[in-house]
């Protein structure tokens, strides 16, 4: 179980290992030679690879808390590199469906992998009771925000 240490700063460990994670995806992102604007995109390339059924911009624009511009403009990134089509719908032209390419299919699955692995260094040599605990920590953390203090 955990045991007590001296005084640390939640925020800044918090901030610390947030650094690491990020600076370490960005290692893999360079060694797999993925453009670094087509990495900050590729969450996108997630959500539309999990999503059952037909996908639409309007609905990429209805799900993710950005505005419509800021999806348009990630869209358009990620279809100028390859990774997706935008395909007119014949009864509505302005209805636009959005499919991954095969390239964003691949990319889906590589960096699907990255972040098992990534996971799984995280996890290293930490018992489960511990990783419940530390998930009911950082759950109530966030649940403090929640609250006024």
């Amino acid at each position: 179980m955990c045991e007590p240490r001296e005084e640390r700063y939640l925020g800044l460990a918090i901030y610390r290992l947030s650094k690491r994670i990020r600076e370490e995806m960005q290692r893999a992102d360079a060694e797999d030679q993925i453009p670094q604007e087509i990495a900050k995109c590729g969450w996108m390339i997630g959500l539309i690879a999990r999503n059952e059924g037909d996908i639409y911009q309007k609905d990429l624009e209805s799900m993710i808390p950005l505005a419509k511009s800021t999806i348009t403009g990630i869209v358009q990134t990620l279809e100028r590199g390859g990774f997706l089509r935008r395909i007119p719908v014949e009864r509505d032209a302005r209805l636009k469906k959005v499919v991954l390419t095969q390239k964003g299919q691949d990319f889906q699955k590589r960096s699907a992998d990255r972040f098992r692995k990534l996971e799984d260094q995280l996890r290293a040599g930490i018992s489960p009771e511990d990783l419940d605990c530390f998930f009911r920590v950082i759950d109530q953390m966030s649940e403090n925000f929640e609250v006024k203090l």
